[in-house]
């Protein structure tokens, strides 16, 4: 019978186990981190693991925890037992060793972080079920802390517009403040609490190209737009590939001559960003990344729509004409008291048109409203109706593809004749 390990060899085998899983852990942690940007240019396949593999992060980063303290507190430990008995130059080559294989796998994970994240994610799944308790107490109390937190951020932030809101309104009263600069002010306030999906061009309506298609066929579209920046897709708008910069286009044109010219030389990459984020934080960031359009995806990886400078600016000052913009009427008057609307029409634009208190913290269209009522979409063709708490009607005029292009508004009589009202000041305000 061979004779059991000693407790030095048992102690050192569970501190390497425990040193080795830390290290795994870090590695993860840093290929997640590296994969944020390129999360939306990945295939189905690849989000899939690695959306599985970010749930996972709280588990591990709690893993890490638990082996560094544990690992750290043994090895201490042993060394105090084993005192006189280490060969020290033994022991200092490897924690040398430990040290140069945690650089150079702590760098691999930041220069392959797929290849990682991928090779990895079966190392998380027995992981998930050991810590699964501690995981759970860990969370609770994590939840409790942050609400309480955000709940004291959020009274203070509220407090304090609520303050700018109330002395700016006594100022426009007191000083005379021309609407328009009263507007701009409320516009700069606003952005910090609306999110930027709430201003975005939905995907259904931006303008893209297909890199498999004729190049030819390509930059004869892009010419034909008023656009500067045109986003790029391959196959599918779910993979944005990068943005062609029409400056870019005619420069490269100019010096190689169009029958040379080639997409995908003069892309630049796409800047990719949550469609959660607040819009005054989508300014931060297009100002740092030196961008002025916005890619953005929904919490699968899907491309849901983009966002310009000019859209935001539009949300501060009101909107913003140029010479090649056609006038646009979100709706048309087709009786005293019905109106025929673009279903891509804002709710927020709809309630201060036709002064309705629509809301749904789900949706941002009144396309998205009927969809949300009714808890279907309709077919195509199909006449639906939908009436609102305040009696108006919302009938589906015009269904395309499954998507709501125009609706049909029935006002009530009291809100028509506020909106007639409404029209008459508007026109005032314009001839003046």
């Amino acid at each position: 019978m061979n004779s059991d390990a000693g407790p030095a060899e048992v102690s050192l085998m569970i501190i390497l186990f425990l040193l080795v899983n830390g290290q795994l852990v870090r590695m993860i942690r840093v290929a997640c981190q590296q994969l944020n940007e390129t999360f939306p240019r990945l295939n189905d396949l690849q989000r899939e693991k690695i959306l599985l593999l970010k749930q996972q992060l709280t588990n591990l980063n709690l893993i890490n925890i638990l082996c560094d303290w544990i690992g750290f507190g043994l090895l201490g430990l042993l060394i105090g037992q084993n005192l006189l008995s280490f060969d020290w130059w033994y022991l200092v080559l490897t924690v040398l060793a430990f040290v140069v294989i945690n650089i150079c796998l702590t760098e691999l994970a930041r220069r392959r972080p797929l290849l990682v994240g991928l090779r990895l994610i079966k190392w998380t799944i027995p992981i998930r079920f050991i810590c699964y308790p501690l995981t759970k107490l860990f969370l609770i109390v994590k939840k409790y802390s942050i609400n309480d937190k955000k709940k004291l951020e959020i009274s203070g932030q509220q407090k304090i517009i609520a303050n700018f809101q109330e002395m700016l309104l006594k100022e426009s009263t007191d000083n005379d403040f021309k609407p328009e600069t009263f507007k701009m002010v409320e516009g700069v306030i606003s952005i910090h609490q609306k999110m930027v999906r709430e201003i975005m061009i939905a995907r259904t309506d931006a303008f893209m190209v297909d890199i498999q298609n004729d190049n030819d066929r390509n930059i004869d579209a892009i010419i034909q737009q008023p656009y500067s920046r045109i986003p790029v897709f391959n196959e599918t708008k779910d993979n944005i590939v990068g943005v062609v910069h029409i400056k870019n286009l005619l420069r490269s044109a100019r010096e190689e001559g169009f029958e040379h010219l080639k997409l995908r030389r003069i892309m630049q990459a796409a800047l990719f960003i949550p469609e959660t984020m607040t819009v005054d934080d989508c300014l931060i960031e297009l100002k740092r990344t030196h961008n002025q359009m916005a890619i953005l995806f929904d919490e699968y990886g899907g491309v849901v729509g983009l966002v310009t400078l000019e859209d935001i600016i539009e949300e501060i000052v009101g909107e913003i004409s140029d010479e090649s913009d056609i006038p646009n009427q979100h709706y048309q008057k087709i009786a005293d008291n019905q109106y025929i609307v673009e279903g891509r029409l804002p709710l927020d634009d709809f309630n201060e048109e036709f002064g309705t208190h629509l809301y749904d913290n789900e949706v941002d269209t009144i396309a998205g409203y009927i969809i949300a009522g009714l808890s279907a979409i309709p077919a195509d063709g199909e006449k639906v109706e939908l009436r609102t708490p305040e009696d108006v009607i919302l009938l589906t005029e015009k269904i395309e593809d499954s998507r709501i292009l125009q609706v049909k508004v029935t006002l009530p009589s009291g809100l028509a004749i506020a909106h007639v009202q409404h029209e008459k000041q508007i026109k005032q305000s314009v001839n003046n």
